[in-house]
């Protein structure tokens, strides 16, 4: 699965990581989140989306290690599958069903 991270210039680059299963559709919606490097680890943003209904992107951890932003990752694919509705984004599942279940359910 391909994966957004941020790097140190503040690009967004698109990253494959075979450690995370395949199986969403691959655009900034669907995305399992953002991880932003930074010198204290990953920070995880989550239900970003840009165009015409942009939503602002949620801060919902930071300081993770590589091997947690790819569980992490995995936690977040593993609720949308269970309580995403298609045709929603990420980001509409979190306000569905709230950002504090959404939370507790991945962390």
């Amino acid at each position: 699965m391909i994966i957004s991270v941020m790097g140190a210039t503040g690009g967004l680059m698109p990253v494959r990581d075979e450690r995370i299963p395949e199986g969403l559709p691959m655009s900034a919606g669907y995305t399992p989140g953002v991880f932003i490097g930074t010198d204290d680890g990953f920070k995880a943003v989550v239900g970003g989306k840009g165009g015409g209904t942009a939503r602002v992107a949620q801060d919902l951890v930071e300081g993770l290690t590589e091997d947690q932003a790819v569980a992490l990752a995995k936690k977040v694919i593993a609720f949308y599958r269970e309580n995403g509705q298609a045709p929603e984004r990420l980001g509409a599942t979190i306000d569905r069903v709230g950002f504090d279940k959404f939370k507790n359910a991945v962390l």
